[in-house]
């Protein structure tokens, strides 16, 4: 029994060492739109890591919707790295439909949480 509990404050202790504050990260996110291939290249900087040094994934979602989020079944997510350390990354993307708007936004998935970035709407063109 105290071999479990020992073993569970262990584990506990490791998690948490990784996150001083214990915070989700904030993000800031910039767009660039290239109509001639409907391709959105988002430039993402973490500009809090909540404490947290490693991040298991950083990636971007799009969405019809105007608040995309992991929950969002009408989101695409796509992750650009796991267990990465890099504060600044970039997310491109192509936008499947023409004369539509999508909603754009980063994310960053710590063991504190996730963080997302401004969403920036993008109207596509024919």
């Amino acid at each position: 029994m105290n071999r479990k509990i020992l073993v569970l404050l262990v584990f506990v202790s490791v998690t948490l060492f990784g996150c001083a504050k214990f915070e989700p990260p904030i993000l800031k996110m910039k767009a660039d739109y290239d109509p001639s291939n409907q391709t959105v290249t988002c430039t993402v900087t973490i500009t809090d890591n909540g404490g947290c040094t490693n991040f298991t994934e950083q990636g971007g979602i799009y969405s019809l919707s105007s608040n995309p989020s992991h929950l969002d079944q009408y989101s695409t997510i796509e992750i650009v790295e796991k267990n990465s350390t890099s504060m600044i990354y970039e997310y491109k993307v192509r936008l499947p439909q023409v004369d539509v708007t999508y909603y754009i936004r980063a994310f960053v998935k710590t063991n504190a949480g996730t963080g997302y970035s401004n969403i920036i709407a993008v109207k596509t063109i024919e």
